[in-house]
């Protein structure tokens, strides 16, 4: 699959991402946003998610201790980046949550620039500079009709968006060593790790719940969609996952990384007002038009 040209692996990372995070909101806040359903669903995903890539590589592939160790780190990381994405979007709107955590793409473009050498040119600062104006217009308080959360919901936004960032790091990291072949090495130990943790974490979060007496019936609807939809995630998450490291180490940082998080965040923003009636104001819609701008200037499409 990655032998198909850029132009084709990325709508299928961006799909897999947008339907990740339109499932996971569903989830959570309509089946359950306790602990232990959360890092139930993060167990039952990882595990679906590894078994995928295992059938997509082929196998682990080639063995190492870097990517042994370096998949182990990545797979913490994305474990509580999940975590706090879904705690935010249990407690705020989505579409706010979003457009914070998109805010991660600058942490690898930039580290890009700084520690890979790789040119930003002047129409990619400018796509840059609007992706910013996009988040600061995409944020609009006066909206009315919308969920709000508070400075717990604040922090961990931003406790997700720096874990978001640093996953797009670790990817370039990897991709750009020795290891970079072993892709497959890395991204089933992440998910491997990430099951391993989510179980222990689900379990202690379940004896905390009865000791406590809250654990509550659920529904007919809530008890099939708990499965469903960490399967479904798990499947959609194993594209852009090994897309997106295969290209951190093709594209340069500034190109690759706005891509892949603004191009789904207009999405999911767009999705949230269709699925989940969250109004988006005059100021929102303007907002989202320059992160389409944005992305033409980063992509390279405009440029001069």
């Amino acid at each position: 699959m990655l032998s198909l040209p850029i132009w084709a692996l990325l709508p299928i990372s961006i799909s897999g991402s947008v339907t990740c995070s339109i499932v996971e909101s569903y989830y959570s806040r309509r089946v359950g946003s306790s602990r232990r359903d959360i890092w139930f669903f993060t167990m039952l995903q990882s595990v679906v998610t590894a078994a995928l890539l295992l059938v997509l590589r082929g196998g682990i592939g080639p063995l190492s201790l870097y990517s042994l160790l370096t998949g182990a780190g990545f797979g913490v990381v994305c474990t509580l980046q999940v975590l706090t994405f879904m705690i935010a979007i249990s407690i705020g709107p989505i579409s706010y949550t979003s457009v914070i955590v998109s805010l991660s793409t600058l942490i690898p473009t930039v580290a890009g620039s700084f520690f890979w050498n790789e040119t930003i040119s002047a129409s990619q600062w400018i796509g840059i500079a609007l992706m910013a104006v996009c988040i600061l217009f995409s944020t609009d308080k006066k909206a009315e009709g919308e969920r709000r959360g508070g400075k717990k919901w604040v922090l961990i936004c931003l406790i997700s968006t720096l874990l978001n960032g640093m996953v797009g790091l670790l990817q370039k990291i990897h991709q750009t060593s020795v290891h970079r072949d072993e892709v497959g090495l890395f991204l089933v130990t992440c998910f491997a790790v990430s099951a391993a943790f989510a179980a222990g974490m689900s379990l202690f979060s379940a004896r905390r719940q009865r000791t406590a007496g809250e654990t509550a019936p659920r529904s007919a609807s809530a008890s099939r969609w708990r499965w469903a939809a960490p399967v479904i995630c798990g499947a959609a998450l194993a594209f852009p996952h090994l897309i997106n490291l295969h290209l951190s180490g093709v594209l340069p940082a500034a190109v690759m990384f706005p891509l892949v998080n603004i191009v789904p965040l207009v999405l999911v923003t767009a999705l949230a007002a269709l699925l989940f009636r969250e109004r988006l104001s005059l100021q929102r819609w303007i907002g989202l038009g320059i992160g389409v701008a944005s992305m033409l200037f980063i992509s390279g499409v405009v440029s001069f």
